[in-house]
C-alpha cells in the first residue's frame, strides 16, 4: 500500500470580475474553491519544505487561475 500525503485547501474565497452578464464584470462575484491534492513523497522522511508541496504555492496557483479567468 502506498503512503500518500494529502494537502487540502478548504473554502478558499476569491472575488473575480468575470461572468456571462455585463454587470458581473462591474460588480464581480465571490467564488469558493475546495482543493485536495494527494501525492506520494519521494523519500520516507520529510526534512524540509523542499521535500513536500508548499500549500502557499497551491494557493498562488489557484489565485493566478482565478485572475486569468477574468
Amino acid at each position: 500500500m502506498t503512503n500518500l500525503l494529502t494537502i487540502s485547501l478548504n473554502n478558499v474565497r476569491f472575488r473575480a470580475y468575470h461572468g456571462i452578464h455585463p454587470e458581473e464584470d462591474k460588480k464581480g462575484n465571490d467564488f469558493v474553491v475546495n482543493m485536495q491534492l494527494s501525492y506520494e513523497p519521494g523519500s520516507g522522511i520529510i526534512a524540509s519544505l523542499d521535500d513536500t508541496i508548499d500549500y502557499a504555492t497551491l494557493f498562488t496557483i489557484l489565485n493566478t487561475q482565478n485572475a486569468a479567468a477574468g
